[in-house]
């Protein structure tokens, strides 16, 4: 024989359990449970409100979610806010220390000022003193090649002066042979004369590019002196105004 299925004496055969507990008629032991829960809040309201404050809690926003107001951003984006804040400053330090602020602001603009016209000033000392090297290795060279060129010049005028007395000596020799024979002479002197040229002619060739150099490095360094005058002119007119 097959046991009998023990069934729960509140509920009517087909009916669902949970709807069955949930039409319950409250018992006296629930009655007494629900009233000691109330009782607990009341003795402890704080633990109540701590408890319905955490599941709350989450839906407060951080805040770095919250939206920031920066400074600079009303200076940049509300006009005339520049003349409002000067305006303030002046109103809460009032006249004797608002003129010290302003004084201090016009010496320290003053000095950054300096500094800018002195940073400027040793860049363009820089510029020029490479320009100077530049220029003193450029003039040794060129002294170089001037005194190599001195015995060239020298032997060339010795044969030039040769030369002209073979051509009198050719002009007058008394018969053809000698006359030949000066003119055999006057052409081997002519070709001395050539080489000595051409010798002469590339020394002078180089040093003739050497002061182009030279020529353009003064064209480089001329507008730095007046750019510096300038530069020191202003510098005094600061000084004066720290005065």
């Amino acid at each position: 024989m097959e046991p009998e299925t023990q069934q729960n004496p509140s509920t009517t055969p087909g009916q669902n359990p949970v709807v069955s507990t949930l039409n319950q008629t409250p018992t006296k032991e629930t009655e007494e449970t629900t009233k000691n829960q109330v009782s607990q809040k009341e003795i402890n309201p704080d633990e109540a409100t701590k408890e319905e404050t955490e599941t709350t809690v989450s839906f407060i926003p951080s805040q770095d979610s919250l939206p920031k107001t920066d400074k600079a951003d009303i200076q940049t984006k509300e006009p005339g806010i520049a003349e409002k804040l000067e305006a303030a400053r002046i109103a809460m330090e009032g006249p004797e220390r608002s003129a010290e602020r302003h004084q201090r602001e016009e010496e320290e603009e003053i000095q950054s000022k300096s500094q800018d016209l002195e940073t400027q000033k040793e860049k363009i000392e820089k510029e020029k003193e490479k320009l100077e090297l530049d220029w003193v290795e450029l003039d040794n060279k060129r002294n170089i090649l001037e005194k190599s060129l001195d015995p060239i010049l020298a032997e060339e005028a010795t044969v030039e002066e040769a030369e002209k007395n073979t051509e009198q000596e050719e002009a007058q020799a008394p018969n053809p042979e000698q006359k030949q024979l000066a003119e055999k002479k006057r052409q081997g002197i002519e070709d001395k004369r050539k080489e000595i040229e051409q010798r002469k002619w590339v020394i002078q060739d180089k040093i003739k590019k050497i002061e182009t150099e030279i020529e353009k490095n003064t064209a480089k360094y001329r507008p730095l002196l007046d750019v510096e005058e300038e530069i020191i002119k202003k510098m005094d007119e600061l000084k004066q105004n720290l005065i």
